[in-house]
């Protein structure tokens, strides 16, 4: 084995512990996403029926049980690569935050490996496609959403994975390669809601490259062929729940189907006031703060202090621009470009921007950076030579900084917005639980997602058969007679109606569950 060859193993296995590494405890906790997708997937891999009773669902209704909408209430649809996924790796190791997480943080690894076969393939170097998977890899947005167990990574492998097939067929001129590439579009359909919308869009560009290279009819037949054959299960979804439909157009204010109907709805998307809140959202897509600076707003997409690409890539990317449009407009690179510049239009759609619906970004970015990175190098001035490897070596050491936040004071600081210690606080309720058989537990419904947090943790420790000794209620209207005595009770710190029941004597305060920082976020009382 060459220098070289041990140097990559080196580096390859550094970036798998880093993806995979402590999955469990960073980020601190699950956020309620996450375990909405973990109890479907453990009750799948349990008994091949979803929570609500469904056998191998093509879509996954979330509800919240006990959410301010009532009982019951429907949160959205969700999509079922990634809780399959899960619910394969929790059939074999068992629920918990890591197994759940850890398809997520496999499917960015691939994400990796298929960056370096696309940038070498596209760039017809082995060094360029090292370059852009080495970029990939050390891109904060792309390293965080890995270790979430959450959906918006997973359409980056089925899209690289068409762009892959679709410059392979340029080159080659091999039909069954541009069957492959629009299948991949077709089964990433079913990766993440966004992928609905950006899918059909890739398949265009598929379209507008078989025009650039007058292809006959069949081969945009075959195309669409391979798209089609995946969109027909959906139809049928779509027929068997019509309100699926109603659903998904509420939750991302699309329109009222309610009120009006689809064409006057979907026509209500072009009109002067729409055009101007989405056109904004589309500009705002691509500021330089949170590309390179700050990320999104949220700490639960972001840790404030990277932005979505390391600030080489604001270098990097212009040039590589330039580069496609006035050197190098072959029919790869421009596709690459279409990619950058349609990737926010999931966001667009939604009608809101956060950085999950324009994830996409990220490989077709780091595509164009990679041109960028080659023209430093390849430079004949030896001043831009330096300074682009001045620029390469910066990724890594600002990447560093970004990491090293990333484990030790971000878990800190993000705790409220993975909803605060409910791990602590229900684990040390469950353990309770084994002391005194038959206790009953009673969980404030003022703890948002709190149903669902409780059955995730019962299913990790295998004692689902407490819920039958479950009572939610609401701290306002809590009456403490009806409580058996030796039950126990969570709540959020701070309640009067609780604490004053404490101090009268009719409720023992067992515990205080805190954060890190040590402020306290759930008290657990014990009725007398």
């Amino acid at each position: 084995m060459t220098i070289q060859a041990i140097y990559l193993s080196l580096a390859a296995t550094a970036i798998a512990l880093l993806y995979t590494v402590s999955l469990g405890h960073a980020p601190i906790y699950l956020s309620h996403d996450e375990v909405f997708f973990g109890i479907h997937a453990g009750a799948i891999a349990a008994t091949g029926r979803d929570l609500n009773g469904n056998v191998f669902p093509l879509y996954f209704h979330i509800l919240d049980r006990y959410g301010s909408a009532g009982p019951a209430s429907p949160v959205y649809w969700a999509q079922p690569i990634h809780i399959y996924s899960q619910a394969l790796f929790v059939r074999i190791f068992s629920l918990s935050e890591a197994v759940i997480r850890f398809p997520t943080a496999l499917v960015g690894l691939i994400n990796i490996i298929l960056m370096y076969f696309v940038g070498r393939t596209l760039f017809e170097s082995k060094r360029l496609g090292l370059i852009a998977a080495g970029l990939l890899a050390l891109t904060p947005a792309h390293f965080f959403h890995s270790r979430l167990a959450a959906d918006p990574l997973f359409p980056l492998a089925f899209v690289l994975a068409w762009l892959l097939c679709l410059i392979t067929y340029d080159r080659q001129n091999r039909p069954w390669q541009l069957f492959l590439a629009t299948l991949f579009l077709g089964v990433g359909l079913y990766a993440y809601v966004g992928a609905l919308f950006m899918m059909p869009i890739y398949l265009l560009c598929t379209g507008g490259l078989l025009l650039a290279r007058r292809d006959p009819p069949k081969r945009f037949a075959l195309a669409a062929i391979g798209f089609v054959v995946c969109l027909l299960p959906l139809v049928a979804w779509l027929l068997s729940h019509p309100n699926a439909y109603v659903d998904q157009a509420h939750r991302y204010r699309l329109y009222d189907p309610e009120r009006v109907g689809f064409l006057r709805g979907l026509l209500g998307l072009f009109g002067y006031t729409s055009l101007t809140e989405r056109s904004s959202i589309y500009w705002n897509a691509f500021n330089a703060s949170m590309l390179f600076f700050s990320g999104d707003s949220s700490l639960l997409n972001a840790t404030r202090k990277a932005g979505v690409f390391l600030l080489p890539i604001a270098i990097f990317l212009p040039v590589g621009i330039n580069h496609i449009i006035n050197h190098q407009p072959t029919r790869g690179n421009l596709i690459v470009l279409l990619g950058l510049a349609t990737a926010p239009l999931g966001a667009v759609a939604a009608g809101e921007l956060f950085l999950p619906r324009e994830l996409l970004i990220v490989p077709f970015a780091i595509l164009i950076a990679t041109l960028g990175v080659n023209w430093f190098l390849s430079a004949r001035r030896r001043i831009w030579q330096t300074a682009g490897v001045a620029l390469l070596v910066l990724v890594p050491m600002q990447f560093a900084y970004f990491a090293y936040d990333y484990f030790t004071a971000y878990r800190i600081r993000s705790s409220t917005w993975f909803e605060g210690n409910l791990r602590g606080a229900l684990e040390e309720v469950i353990a309770g639980e084994g002391s005194t058989p038959g206790r009953m537990t009673y969980l404030s419904e003022d703890i948002p997602w709190i149903d669902a947090y409780w059955r995730f943790y019962l299913m990790k420790h295998g004692r689902t058969q407490l819920l039958a000794n479950t009572v939610h209620f609401q701290a306002a209207r809590f009456n403490v007679q009806s409580v058996p005595r030796g039950a126990l009770i969570v709540d959020k710190s701070g309640e009067s109606a609780l604490e004053t029941l404490a101090q009268s004597g009719e409720l023992h305060q067992r515990s205080v569950v805190a954060e890190p920082n040590q402020t306290p976020s759930f008290v657990i009382y014990e009725r007398r």
